[in-house]
């Protein structure tokens, strides 16, 4: 990957989640603590890792990524988008799986 010209190395899931986010013929501009925050510095990440409360919240948007879509977290994604800022009932949350699926992922950070 490229950055201001500078050739830099990413995982491949963060290559994923950027060509799933991005714009195609549109501009937008990415913020990633993979990038951003020099990993192998062990104060510097600790002290930016700090500030992450403060730079989402004062952010226009934050978009986490999960990882791609499977059908148990397509289930998930839709039942939180129906109950946006509402509790969820008891009956959907006793659906594990599809919730799980979003959480448990082998180093979905990664």
């Amino acid at each position: 990957m490229s950055v201001n010209g500078f050739s830099i190395k990413i995982t491949y899931k963060l290559r994923v989640a950027i060509r799933h986010l991005r714009l195609p013929g549109g501009h937008r501009v990415f913020w990633t603590d993979q990038v951003c925050i020099d990993q192998k510095n062990i104060s510097e990440r600790n002290h930016q890792m700090r500030l992450m409360n403060r730079v989402c919240s004062t952010a226009e948007t934050v978009i986490v990524w999960l990882g791609e879509a499977t059908p148990e977290s397509d289930v998930a994604i839709d039942i939180l988008k129906q109950h946006r800022g509402r509790p969820i009932p008891r009956d959907k949350l006793t659906m594990k799986e599809p919730f799980d699926s979003l959480v448990t992922r082998v180093a979905w950070w990664t």
